[in-house]
């Protein structure tokens, strides 16, 4: 369902997209076994800015999903499926259960799922590289842990830091 979640939320930052794209900008974002990884590229002049716009929008996806102001397009259970049917690590059955299942969730599930998962996040990592200066970094910093700080607080005992390998494997841009 967070699957569902991410590539739906792809089809509403769209636009965005589209304009980060003309400033040569780019994001990924990929689950792994620590959690959400969001990658960004792009030049220090407009990739701040971006990156709010991005994480805010993130953070209040689920909340619109639930509240039916976005809807879960058509082509989202396709794509999960097709992904799912990519993926060398699943069994016949196990792409069968998913082409089946993504075709009967609804918009409430997927949200309820997405802001499950986000209030099990402990925190996050901002790693920066190229022209952002290191007062750059701490100020983007500060403003993701506000937009975060709902989902930050994680009451749970089983916080584990993520290995390296996690974090920064390449991009699919």
């Amino acid at each position: 369902l967070v699957n569902l979640w991410l590539l739906s939320f792809d089809d509403e930052v769209l636009g965005l997209a589209e304009l980060g794209a003309a400033a040569g900008i780019a994001y990924e974002t990929s689950l792994n076994r620590s959690g959400l990884r969001i990658c960004f590229r792009g030049v220090s002049q407009t990739l701040p800015s971006y990156v709010r716009r991005f994480c805010r929008r993130l953070v209040q996806h689920h909340v619109k999903l639930l509240d039916g102001s976005t809807k879960i397009a058509g082509s989202v259970p396709i794509r999960a499926s097709a992904l799912a049917n990519r993926s060398p690590q699943m069994t016949r059955a196990e792409k069968d259960f998913v082409a089946d299942f993504v075709t009967k969730v609804s918009e409430r599930d997927v949200a309820s799922e997405a802001s499950f998962f986000l209030k099990c996040t402990s925190g996050g990592y901002l790693i920066t590289q190229g022209d952002i200066l290191p007062n750059e970094s701490q100020k983007l910093m500060s403003e993701l842990q506000t937009i975060f700080r709902e989902y930050t607080t994680a009451s749970n005992n089983f916080v584990t830091s993520p290995e390296l390998r996690d974090l920064l494997y390449r991009p699919i841009w």
